[in-house]
């Protein structure tokens, strides 16, 4: 009888133990992730070589982050989020055209407009753009 009486307390010691230790494995972990989630930036040069090899979704991907984690915005980077945001402006842009909306693909088209003066010697990825896209002319709608 005198074992099991002192059996219980030490079993709900060692689980109150178990679930402690648990609980901060999982606190760290959370920290750990979150910790990582805020420090992931994309540099400049990420940004160039996705530019250089006319992935426009990566450089969208990039900035959003980069937004999303506090980035100061530089003259640098205005220049490239302003490709950024000409190729998602042109993407709906050409979803709206093919799906008949031409309301929304006009406010697209003012967005692309509104971008190009902002790309400044990025400029050269409109006509590469429009041809990953197949936009003829901004006259498609």
């Amino acid at each position: 009888m005198k074992i099991k009486k002192l059996a219980f307390p030490i079993v709900i010691g060692i689980l109150s133990v178990v679930f402690v230790v648990s609980l901060l494995v999982c606190v760290a972990a959370f920290w750990s992730e979150l910790s990582y989630a805020r420090g992931y930036v994309t540099e400049p040069d990420s940004f160039y070589y996705s530019l250089q090899d006319s992935d426009y979704s990566r450089v969208l991907d990039g900035m959003y982050r980069n937004k999303a984690a506090g980035v100061e915005e530089t003259a640098e980077y205005r220049e490239i989020y302003a490709v950024a945001l000409y190729f998602e402006a042109a993407s709906y842009y050409k979803a709206y055209g093919e799906a008949g909306d031409i309301a929304s693909a006009e406010r697209e088209k003012a967005v692309m407009e509104a971008q190009i003066p902002l790309m400044g010697e990025l400029s050269y990825a409109v006509e590469d753009i429009h041809r990953q896209l197949g936009i003829v002319s901004f006259e498609d709608t």
